[in-house]
């Protein structure tokens, strides 16, 4: 499957300007009444923290952050304890934001696309991976934290 080596952050990226794209092109037509820029900014701030906290995790055990590398340690603390997806859940947090902030239907496709191919693609990929990988302690773990929260 070629989208599998995509990087996640560049589809995040790529469902954003489709996302401002449709806005533009339909901008009064679908704007919504809660539109908050202060929360929008707050949620995205804290969705990039917490993509962060998951991606310093993996850094300091020393296991990759590609979907497409063999993991090499299975990172089950801190964030990890929370979210078997704390970066995907972070990332998704900040295009909810970016779509709070603006206020407008079109820019929920990036984040409710990205969860939907983050969820369908992504992650049933890497969960066969660390089953392989790690097996009875991987299941053990899936069985013990959610998927996103």
């Amino acid at each position: 499957m070629e989208l599998i080596k995509v990087k996640p952050p560049q589809i995040a990226l790529a469902l954003a300007a489709a996302s401002l794209a449709l806005h533009f092109a339909v901008l009064h037509q679908f704007m919504f009444r809660y539109r908050c820029l202060g929360c929008g900014i707050v949620l995205a701030a804290l969705g990039f923290g917490l993509m962060v906290w998951g991606w310093s995790l993996f850094r300091s055990h020393s296991t990759p952050i590609r979907p497409t590398d063999q993991p090499i340690k299975l990172v089950t603390a801190r964030a990890f304890r929370f979210s078997r997806n704390p970066m995907y859940l972070g990332i998704g947090a900040m295009l909810f934001g970016l779509a709070l902030a603006i206020g407008s239907l079109p820019m929920l496709v990036a984040p409710i696309g990205f969860l939907v191919l983050m969820d369908r693609v992504f992650i049933p990929y890497e969960e066969q991976r660390l089953r392989q990988t790690f097996g009875s302690v991987y299941e053990e773990y899936q069985n013990d934290v959610r998927r996103w929260l």
